[in-house]
Protein backbone atom coordinates (compact mmCIF):
# COMPACT_ATOMS: atom_id res chain seq x y z
CA UNK A 1 0.00 0.00 0.00
CA UNK A 2 2.72 2.50 0.66
CA UNK A 3 4.57 1.91 -2.60
CA UNK A 4 1.60 2.52 -4.23
CA UNK A 5 1.03 5.59 -2.40
CA UNK A 6 4.48 6.67 -3.34
CA UNK A 7 5.53 4.84 -6.36
CA UNK A 8 8.69 7.52 -6.81
CA UNK A 9 9.87 6.44 -3.40
CA UNK A 10 13.03 3.41 -3.06
CA UNK A 11 12.65 0.41 -1.29
CA UNK A 12 14.58 1.71 1.53
CA UNK A 13 12.06 4.88 2.01
CA UNK A 14 8.85 2.22 1.14
CA UNK A 15 9.91 -0.21 4.03
CA UNK A 16 10.44 2.35 6.74
CA UNK A 17 7.39 4.05 6.26
CA UNK A 18 5.59 0.55 6.22
CA UNK A 19 6.98 -0.72 9.31
CA UNK A 20 5.97 2.69 11.15
CA UNK A 21 2.74 2.08 9.83
CA UNK A 22 2.20 -2.00 10.46
CA UNK A 23 3.59 -0.91 14.15
CA UNK A 24 0.98 1.73 15.43
CA UNK A 25 -1.68 -0.17 13.89
CA UNK A 26 -0.26 -3.06 15.42
CA UNK A 27 0.19 -0.98 19.48
CA UNK A 28 -3.46 0.48 18.46
CA UNK A 29 -5.13 -2.90 18.19
CA UNK A 30 -3.18 -4.64 20.42
CA UNK A 31 -4.18 -1.12 23.75
CA UNK A 32 -7.98 -1.23 22.14
CA UNK A 33 -8.11 -5.08 22.95
CA UNK A 34 -6.25 -5.04 26.49
CA UNK A 35 -8.52 -2.51 27.39
CA UNK A 36 -11.46 -4.00 26.16
CA UNK A 37 -10.71 -7.64 28.01
CA UNK A 38 -10.46 -5.52 30.96
CA UNK A 39 -13.99 -3.59 30.57
CA UNK A 40 -15.37 -6.61 30.21
CA UNK A 41 -13.38 -8.44 33.26
CA UNK A 42 -11.91 -6.44 35.84
CA UNK A 43 -11.44 -8.67 38.11
CA UNK A 44 -9.27 -11.19 35.83
CA UNK A 45 -5.70 -10.62 34.81
CA UNK A 46 -4.67 -9.47 30.89
CA UNK A 47 -1.47 -9.84 29.27
CA UNK A 48 -0.38 -11.09 25.54
CA UNK A 49 0.60 -14.14 25.34
CA UNK A 50 4.37 -14.78 24.09
CA UNK A 51 4.84 -11.49 25.38
CA UNK A 52 7.24 -10.67 26.18
CA UNK A 53 9.47 -13.38 24.43
CA UNK A 54 13.21 -13.72 25.17
CA UNK A 55 14.24 -15.78 21.90
CA UNK A 56 16.86 -17.97 23.80
CA UNK A 57 16.21 -20.88 21.17
CA UNK A 58 20.44 -20.81 20.93
CA UNK A 59 20.93 -24.35 22.46
CA UNK A 60 19.64 -25.70 18.97
CA UNK A 61 23.27 -25.15 17.95
CA UNK A 62 25.00 -26.74 21.03
CA UNK A 63 24.72 -26.60 24.76
CA UNK A 64 28.60 -26.28 25.44
CA UNK A 65 28.16 -22.91 26.76
CA UNK A 66 24.93 -22.03 26.35
CA UNK A 67 23.44 -19.70 29.47
CA UNK A 68 19.62 -19.51 28.53
CA UNK A 69 20.17 -15.65 28.79
CA UNK A 70 18.23 -13.36 26.53
CA UNK A 71 19.95 -12.12 23.24
CA UNK A 72 20.97 -8.00 24.23
CA UNK A 73 18.74 -7.14 20.57
CA UNK A 74 15.63 -8.47 22.16
CA UNK A 75 15.84 -7.42 25.88
CA UNK A 76 16.63 -4.50 24.11
CA UNK A 77 13.22 -5.30 21.95
CA UNK A 78 10.89 -5.86 25.02
CA UNK A 79 12.16 -2.44 26.36
CA UNK A 80 10.36 -0.65 23.72
CA UNK A 81 7.19 -2.02 24.38
CA UNK A 82 6.66 -0.30 28.13
CA UNK A 83 3.94 0.97 26.60
CA UNK A 84 2.20 -3.06 26.90
CA UNK A 85 3.57 -3.65 29.73
CA UNK A 86 2.09 -0.61 31.42
CA UNK A 87 -1.10 -1.55 30.31
CA UNK A 88 -1.03 -5.44 31.08
CA UNK A 89 -2.13 -6.75 34.64
CA UNK A 90 -0.04 -9.91 33.80
CA UNK A 91 2.64 -11.79 32.09
CA UNK A 92 2.21 -14.76 30.08
CA UNK A 93 5.56 -16.04 28.64
CA UNK A 94 5.87 -19.73 27.25
CA UNK A 95 8.07 -22.04 29.10
CA UNK A 96 7.41 -25.16 26.84
CA UNK A 97 11.26 -26.92 26.90
CA UNK A 98 12.42 -28.85 23.70
CA UNK A 99 13.36 -32.62 24.49
CA UNK A 100 17.09 -31.74 24.28
CA UNK A 101 16.43 -29.47 27.18
CA UNK A 102 14.41 -32.16 29.55
CA UNK A 103 15.03 -32.46 32.92
CA UNK A 104 18.52 -31.02 32.36
CA UNK A 105 20.23 -27.98 34.00
CA UNK A 106 20.07 -26.44 30.63
CA UNK A 107 16.19 -26.86 30.84
CA UNK A 108 16.43 -24.53 34.02
CA UNK A 109 18.26 -22.06 32.41
CA UNK A 110 15.90 -21.98 29.65
CA UNK A 111 13.12 -21.53 32.03
CA UNK A 112 14.50 -19.07 34.28
CA UNK A 113 15.49 -16.71 31.50
CA UNK A 114 12.21 -17.10 29.66
CA UNK A 115 9.97 -16.11 32.71
CA UNK A 116 12.84 -13.11 33.27
CA UNK A 117 12.11 -14.08 35.73
CA UNK A 118 12.78 -30.48 38.60
CA UNK A 119 10.38 -28.27 36.21
CA UNK A 120 8.87 -25.75 34.81
CA UNK A 121 6.17 -25.22 37.42
CA UNK A 122 8.50 -25.79 40.47
CA UNK A 123 10.91 -23.11 38.90
CA UNK A 124 8.41 -20.49 38.27
CA UNK A 125 6.71 -20.86 41.78
CA UNK A 126 10.00 -20.15 43.30
CA UNK A 127 9.98 -17.48 40.81
CA UNK A 128 7.05 -15.88 42.64
CA UNK A 129 5.09 -16.32 39.66
CA UNK A 130 1.17 -16.50 40.33
CA UNK A 131 0.05 -19.33 38.33
CA UNK A 132 0.67 -21.57 35.71
CA UNK A 133 -1.86 -22.28 32.89
CA UNK A 134 -2.11 -25.85 31.63
CA UNK A 135 -3.05 -26.21 27.49
CA UNK A 136 -3.43 -28.66 24.87
CA UNK A 137 -5.40 -29.85 22.07
CA UNK A 138 -8.22 -32.10 20.86
CA UNK A 139 -5.77 -34.89 20.51
CA UNK A 140 -5.96 -35.42 24.64
CA UNK A 141 -9.93 -36.19 24.33
CA UNK A 142 -9.88 -38.02 20.37
CA UNK A 143 -10.62 -41.25 22.30
CA UNK A 144 -11.68 -42.75 25.96
CA UNK A 145 -8.27 -44.56 26.29
CA UNK A 146 -6.22 -40.78 25.53
CA UNK A 147 -8.43 -38.81 27.88
CA UNK A 148 -8.00 -41.45 30.43
CA UNK A 149 -4.32 -41.26 30.11
CA UNK A 150 -4.78 -37.94 30.75
CA UNK A 151 -6.95 -38.41 33.83
CA UNK A 152 -4.57 -40.78 35.48
CA UNK A 153 -1.73 -38.65 35.03
CA UNK A 154 -3.64 -35.45 36.36
CA UNK A 155 -4.91 -37.45 39.15
CA UNK A 156 -1.42 -39.23 40.15
CA UNK A 157 1.84 -37.48 39.59
CA UNK A 158 0.72 -34.10 38.27
CA UNK A 159 -2.21 -33.90 40.77
CA UNK A 160 0.04 -34.49 43.40
CA UNK A 161 2.90 -32.02 42.67
CA UNK A 162 0.63 -29.39 42.11
CA UNK A 163 -0.85 -29.72 45.19
CA UNK A 164 2.36 -30.09 47.16
CA UNK A 165 3.74 -26.99 45.33
CA UNK A 166 0.71 -24.94 46.03
CA UNK A 167 0.64 -25.69 49.59
CA UNK A 168 4.57 -24.77 50.08
CA UNK A 169 3.82 -21.51 48.23
CA UNK A 170 0.76 -20.80 50.48
CA UNK A 171 3.55 -21.58 54.01
CA UNK A 172 6.21 -20.05 52.74
CA UNK A 173 3.59 -16.86 52.17
CA UNK A 174 2.06 -17.14 55.72
CA UNK A 175 5.65 -17.71 57.67
CA UNK A 176 7.94 -15.34 55.23
CA UNK A 177 5.44 -12.38 54.18
CA UNK A 178 2.95 -12.76 56.41
CA UNK A 179 0.27 -13.66 53.98
CA UNK A 180 0.91 -10.61 52.48
CA UNK A 181 3.09 -11.83 49.07
CA UNK A 182 4.47 -14.51 47.54
CA UNK A 183 7.87 -16.33 48.14
CA UNK A 184 10.62 -15.69 45.32
CA UNK A 185 13.96 -16.35 45.48
CA UNK A 186 16.78 -13.68 46.72
CA UNK A 187 19.15 -14.77 43.70
CA UNK A 188 16.76 -15.92 40.40
CA UNK A 189 19.71 -18.09 39.78
CA UNK A 190 19.84 -20.58 42.85
CA UNK A 191 18.58 -23.99 43.54
CA UNK A 192 15.77 -23.25 45.92
CA UNK A 193 12.70 -24.77 45.86
CA UNK A 194 9.28 -24.10 47.26
CA UNK A 195 8.26 -28.01 48.15
CA UNK A 196 7.22 -29.15 51.14
CA UNK A 197 9.65 -31.64 52.94
CA UNK A 198 9.18 -35.65 52.94
CA UNK A 199 9.77 -36.05 56.41
CA UNK A 200 7.04 -34.35 57.70
CA UNK A 201 4.61 -33.95 55.01
CA UNK A 202 2.67 -36.43 52.40
CA UNK A 203 0.48 -36.41 50.01
CA UNK A 204 -2.12 -39.01 49.91
CA UNK A 205 -5.43 -39.63 48.50
CA UNK A 206 -8.58 -39.48 50.08
CA UNK A 207 -12.51 -40.03 48.21
CA UNK A 208 -11.42 -39.33 44.96
CA UNK A 209 -9.15 -36.16 46.36
CA UNK A 210 -5.41 -35.23 47.14
CA UNK A 211 -4.51 -34.42 50.74
CA UNK A 212 -1.35 -33.14 52.42
CA UNK A 213 -1.04 -35.12 55.22
CA UNK A 214 1.22 -33.29 57.99
CA UNK A 215 3.57 -35.59 60.28
CA UNK A 216 4.42 -32.72 62.95
CA UNK A 217 2.28 -30.45 65.45
CA UNK A 218 0.27 -28.02 64.67
CA UNK A 219 2.85 -25.73 66.36
CA UNK A 220 6.00 -27.20 64.11
CA UNK A 221 3.60 -26.41 61.28
CA UNK A 222 4.45 -22.25 61.45
CA UNK A 223 7.97 -22.76 61.37
CA UNK A 224 10.32 -23.01 58.13
CA UNK A 225 10.87 -26.60 58.41
CA UNK A 226 7.97 -27.26 56.50
CA UNK A 227 10.21 -26.62 53.66
CA UNK A 228 12.72 -28.69 52.15
CA UNK A 229 15.99 -28.04 53.50
CA UNK A 230 14.14 -26.59 56.32
CA UNK A 231 15.59 -22.68 57.84
CA UNK A 232 18.35 -21.99 55.86
CA UNK A 233 16.75 -23.01 52.77
CA UNK A 234 13.32 -20.46 53.32
CA UNK A 235 16.18 -17.80 54.39
CA UNK A 236 16.95 -17.80 50.74
CA UNK A 237 13.39 -16.41 50.10
CA UNK A 238 11.61 -12.64 49.93
CA UNK A 239 8.81 -11.43 49.74
CA UNK A 240 7.22 -10.43 46.80
CA UNK A 241 4.25 -7.87 47.77
CA UNK A 242 1.09 -8.22 46.46
CA UNK A 243 -0.58 -5.52 44.20
CA UNK A 244 -3.64 -5.75 46.30
CA UNK A 245 -4.48 -5.42 50.08
CA UNK A 246 -6.09 -8.85 50.27
CA UNK A 247 -4.65 -11.93 49.96
CA UNK A 248 -3.69 -13.86 46.85
CA UNK A 249 -6.74 -15.50 45.56
CA UNK A 250 -4.87 -17.84 43.60
CA UNK A 251 -3.56 -19.04 47.05
CA UNK A 252 -6.81 -19.17 48.40
CA UNK A 253 -8.45 -21.01 45.50
CA UNK A 254 -5.98 -24.30 45.79
CA UNK A 255 -7.64 -27.16 44.24
CA UNK A 256 -6.89 -30.88 45.92
CA UNK A 257 -9.78 -32.40 42.86
CA UNK A 258 -8.01 -33.13 39.57
CA UNK A 259 -10.65 -34.74 37.00
CA UNK A 260 -11.53 -35.13 33.64
CA UNK A 261 -14.83 -36.38 32.97
CA UNK A 262 -14.08 -39.51 29.56
CA UNK A 263 -17.34 -39.83 28.03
Amino acid sequence: MVAKKNPKWTLEQVGKVAQQEFELSARKFMLETMKLAKSLRPNQQWGFYLFPDCYNHDYRSGLKNYTGRCPVVDMARNDQLNWLWMECTAFFPSIYVGSVLASTNDGRLFVRNRMDLVSTIGESVALGAAGVIFWGDTSYASSYASCSLLNNYLQDQLGRYLLNVTTAAERCSQVVCKSHGRCLRKVPDNDAYLHLSPLTHSITGQGGQLKDSSHCSTKETEKPKLFTASARQIRRFNTQVFSVLHADPGLQKKRSSFHIDCL
